[in-house]
């Protein structure tokens, strides 16, 4: 046991980037929002570099700079900025009005390449700004889909940038800034996912993750000359992240191996898998950046496990080493004290195999236990070996927690993610009944002592599933979910509308589904007290939909708690929001959970 401050405290290090020479650049969250912090290898010194309060994502470096985003107060509308490597002074580089957004994607020699609404609040162009005279262009309009810049060719010729129409559907094309010819990398037409571009050194092609044609993502090679793909390297699990070594030597490979990650290194002449040290069970998030350095071969990551907080760590390749090279300031909870899950699968409705995390209090039997089922966010996410704050908060106090991953979760393929698309969706709500039908029957679970709760997309779920199984829960937890799925695509950010379309349905064909599916169709069925949270700037599920729900159950006699916080968006990010936000759901799951 222990204050769930204990869990919250401890600093998280992530998004890590080569600076010069044994420099490297990653966020740290020590002093609340996550900023940027340097650190000397050789000397193992480090400094923080930025002083703000809200979240920075996404950093490059180049030009002897840190070109990174930052949004405000967690509206997500995130304008670009940069600091020299030897300076304190932050000079913006991309700014607009705080309804516009500036999506960083790579900084050339002369250029930052980024995304921008302020055209059309809808819809991203790719845009260029010369970083020597202020310059800017648009070098392609947005359309029909979600346009974002991925990465330059050495060369600064080619810019291979993404159109994305659903979050099954994006692929890479191929733009000359020369003479403004358009390749699309893949010829077919048919769906899938293409992404994580990376080129050889002499710009003569790039690696680069599909799932098209395939269940799975692999690793395919696109020839500049000749402008063909062949296929480099394929395993029945994702692989979410690649890197190509200094003189183009190595190819690591990132693979998502249900659930933990495993690092292969590939010699690209070869295509032999070379032996490294052994690495921890654990994951690296898939929007982590993994790069070699210039000089050497030595690899950046970070990792977590449910008993690791996030770090960075550095495999030599030379030496076959592996080690960590940052640390959690403020740790207070000792590692041995954290629970690390173990994988579990159950039998759905229709037969359907469904994977799950079990986290299992220290010292107890796994036996008529208080369990809290947490449902992760998406739907096009997946739950894994993660380090979370709550889950480890209510372990620690006797609880134990159910995680699984219900169909339409990434990480099992393409078939097993399509499985809760629009008239399915109800599909994945009956998943969660037959988890607790598993874990009262197999004994695990006091069925007195049930909660559901869970964020975003997870937060919809708890919603639906207290008020379509209202007689399974002592208690829910609901955050930044969704209340009613019409007025959840009026409202949110346009440019986000229609990917979600393509995964609940649309508003024009599909209004009386979206109706029927939603939470709010079935309202006056919820029994059980509800927590609700959310952030009032939230651009992806407005704040609206919170006040909704706990008029509405209010109205209803309901027991309903809602917790709003002003400066904040769809994620919790600073410190004494986040501290405030998980010990006011920890307190309330405790109170209905603990109590024979």
């Amino acid at each position: 046991m222990g204050n769930v401050r204990d869990y919250l405290t401890a600093s998280k290090c992530s998004c890590p980037v080569w600076g010069e020479e044994d420099t490297i650049y990653y966020l740290d969250t020590r002093d609340g929002a996550p900023q940027i912090w340097e650190k000397d290898l050789r000397t193992g010194n480090s400094r923080k570099r930025t002083h703000n309060s809200d979240k920075i994502s996404r950093m490059q470096f180049g030009r002897g700079q840190i070109f990174f985003a930052m949004d405000m107060d967690g509206d997500e509308n995130e304008q670009i900025y940069s600091i020299g490597a030897d300076s304190e002074e932050v000079t913006p580089v991309v700014y607009h009005p705080r309804n516009v957004r500036s999506h960083l994607g790579d900084v050339g020699s002369e250029w930052v390449y980024y995304a921008s609404n302020k055209r059309l609040r809808c819809i991203f162009d790719i845009c260029r700004k010369n970083l020597e005279n202020g310059k800017t262009d648009i070098l392609i309009e947005g359309k029909d889909a979600v346009c974002l810049p991925l990465c330059v060719s050495p060369d600064e010729e080619l810019l291979l940038y993404s159109k994305r129409t659903s979050f099954a559907d994006m692929q890479i094309y191929c733009r000359n800034l020369l003479t403004n010819q358009e390749t699309k990398v893949s010829p077919k037409r048919q769906c899938a996912m293409e992404d994580s571009p990376v080129w050889l050194g002499d710009g003569s092609g790039f690696y680069f993750i599909s799932d098209r044609e395939r269940e799975f993502k692999r690793v395919l090679f696109w020839d500049r000359e000749t402008g063909r793909t062949e296929e480099v390297y394929e395993v029945n699990w994702d692989v979410t992240h690649i890197a190509v070594s200094g003189k183009d030597r190595y190819l690591a490979v990132v693979v998502n191996e249900d659930g933990d990650f495993g690092i292969h290194i590939l010699e690209t002449e070869t295509g032999k898998e070379i032996e490294i040290p052994r690495i921890p069970r654990g994951t690296i998030g898939d929007e982590e950046p993994v790069t070699w350095s210039e000089e050497g071969y030595r690899l950046l990551f970070s990792f977590e496990s449910g008993s690791r907080i996030q770090n960075i760590w550095l495999l030599d390749i030379e030496k076959g080493i592996l080690e960590q090279v940052t640390e959690n300031e403020h740790m207070t909870v000792r590692q041995e004290d954290l629970t690390e899950p173990v994988l579990c699968r159950y039998k759905s409705f229709d037969g359907l195999e469904i994977p799950y995390w079990l986290y299992v209090p220290k010292g107890i039997p796994a036996g008529n236990l208080p369990v809290a089922v947490y449902i992760h966010g998406g739907p096009e996410s997946q739950i894994r070996r993660f380090y979370e704050e709550t889950i480890q908060y209510l372990v620690s106090e006797g609880i134990a927690v159910a995680a699984p991953n219900v169909r339409g979760s990434t990480g099992y393929g393409k078939t097993y993610q399509d499985l809760d698309n629009k008239e399915k969706r109800l599909d994945a709500v009956r998943d969660i009944e037959a988890l607790v039908k598993h874990l009262t029957e197999n004994g695990t679970a006091d069925p007195k002592r049930m909660a559901v709760f869970g964020r975003s997309y997870g937060g919809y779920m708890t919603l639906s599933c207290a008020a379509r199984m209202p007689k399974l829960w002592a208690c829910a937890v609901e955050v930044v979910g969704m209340f009613n799925l019409v007025s959840f695509l009026k409202h949110t950010a346009g440019y986000r509308r229609a990917a979600r379309e393509a995964e609940y349905g649309s508003l024009e064909q599909d209004r009386q589904l979206l109706e029927d599916i939603s939470p709010e169709a079935v309202i006056e069925n919820l029994e059980c007290p509800l927590l609700i949270v959310h952030g009032a700037n939230d651009t992806r599920v407005p704040v609206s939909e919170a006040e909704h729900a706990a008029k509405r159950l209010k109205a209803l006699g309901r027991e309903v708690e809602y917790l709003c916080f002003e400066d904040e968006g769809h994620m919790i990010i600073k410190q004494k929001n986040r501290i405030k936000y998980i010990l006011t759901a920890a307190e309330f799951l405790k109170s209905h959970l603990l109590q024979k």
